[in-house]
């Protein structure tokens, strides 16, 4: 939730606050003024870039809408980039004591940023890589998703319909959903037309039901109600029978495609 994400941002930048502030005092009570090299001020700087990309990473989790499910370990895998940086950084501060010279200390703060950069690099790359995968197969799925919903929306509301005729309608409805059962979910390219006649079918089949829905709301005498049913079950009969065929023939094809 937005308000959510909006508290929990403050307090990262509060946090943050406070941790610059701990950082600036322990620095500059602990370290005599005239002991205040480039060595210190390398330290301390680092120290604040390293607090920095901290929030940073604490801000895009809270932001992010897709911080969960696939996303999950690269996220994770950038908080433990940023994490060793700022163990490393925080070791550096108490290397920096030490005789080492500036360039040596430099170099090693260099060398320790670049490792950051370079992992967290491959980390979103990877990231961005799987989110485009899951994008696709949720794409190359949808299509069956649908078609399995609204055949199974069809047999819910042929129950509710209390007339004999239906009841092959109902079993030739059932059978297709057992093919669908065990269809291939997803949606290769090159199946399109295959797909798009499928749809086809299904639509003229939907529009059956509906018929038999109006004929059966329309209350008229039993006999001629179930009499205008029949001779509408008699008609989507070989409609169903046909999308059975088109499933089968989709099938072959998934597999010609795989």
């Amino acid at each position: 939730m937005p308000g959510e994400r909006r508290i929990s941002t403050i307090v990262y930048v509060f946090l943050f606050g406070a941790a610059v502030g701990v950082t600036l005092g322990v620095m500059f009570l602990c370290v005599p003024r005239e002991e205040r090299t480039e060595k210190f001020w390398l330290a301390l700087f680092s120290l604040l870039f390293a607090e920095a990309c901290t929030l940073a990473y604490q801000v895009s989790i809270t932001s992010a809408s897709t911080a969960r499910n696939t996303s999950f370990p690269f996220h994770f895998g950038t908080g433990v980039m940023v994490l060793s940086y700022d163990l490393g950084v925080l070791a550096l501060a108490f290397v920096a004591i030490t005789n080492i010279t500036f360039g040596y200390l430099a170099a090693i703060h260099l060398v320790w940023l670049l490792l950051l950069v370079t992992g967290t690099g491959l980390v979103l790359l990877g990231g961005s890589y799987a989110k485009k995968v899951s994008q696709e197969e949720r794409s190359e799925r949808a299509f069956m998703v649908g078609f399995k919903m609204q055949v199974a929306d069809m047999l819910n509301r042929l129950k509710s319909i209390d007339c004999p005729d239906v009841t092959a309608l109902q079993d030739a409805l059932r059978a297709t959903e057992e093919d669908l059962r065990y269809a291939a979910a997803e949606s290769p390219p090159g199946i399109e037309a295959a797909d798009q006649e499928l749809a086809k079918c299904l639509a003229d089949i939907v529009l059956q039901v509906q018929r038999i829905e109006t004929v059966r709301q329309g209350s008229p005498p039993q006999e001629e109600a179930q009499g205008g049913i029949a001779e509408i079950v008699k008609e989507t009969l070989p409609k169903v029978n046909k999308l059975r065929v088109l499933l089968s023939r989709r099938e072959a094809l998934v597999g010609q495609a795989r």
